[in-house]
């Protein structure tokens, strides 16, 4: 009876610690994540969204951090969940409408200065991907026009 509740606790042991490092790798994925994130913001302050390729990958240059590689996309946004495009979308033959041409106007702000930015941080483990990701939008206020 010994012997089988001393090997009980064992196994517990056991999985409690894949577990904790398991997290601790999450989190550093995390961590690494939100460090990419902090960088390409960073970029977009001094350069536009045309200076940046829309999808980029790598690894880390820390020898310690040679387990993980990152992807970094950036895409449009689509407009049609913030503007519905009747209200930005004139027909032809109709007289001119305020909010049609408003509407125009915040379509291509939204084309010009907001991307969204997807970052994905992966670790190979035990021959599993184990991955993070974060996403954000990002507004370049130097595109938005007065």
């Amino acid at each position: 009876i010994l012997a089988i509740g001393v090997l009980g606790i064992i196994q517990g042991q056991s999985g409690a610690t894949r577990v904790t490092l398991r997290s601790e790798m999450m989190a550093q994925a995390l961590g690494l994540a939100e460090q990419k994130m902090t960088e390409i913001e960073i970029d977009l302050r001094t350069k536009d969204f045309v200076g940046l390729k829309d999808e980029e990958s790598g690894e880390f240059k820390d020898e310690s951090l040679k387990a993980f590689k990152w992807t970094r996309k950036l895409t449009r946004v689509d407009t049609g969940c913030f503007l519905p495009k009747s209200l930005s979308q004139q027909q032809e033959g109709e007289a001119p409408n305020p909010a049609a041409a408003f509407m125009g106007l915040v379509e291509k702000v939204f084309e010009s200065s907001v991307r969204k930015i997807w970052i994905s941080v992966e670790r190979t483990e035990g021959g599993k991907k184990r991955n993070v990701e974060l996403a954000q939008l990002y507004i370049n206020f130097r595109a938005v026009p007065n």
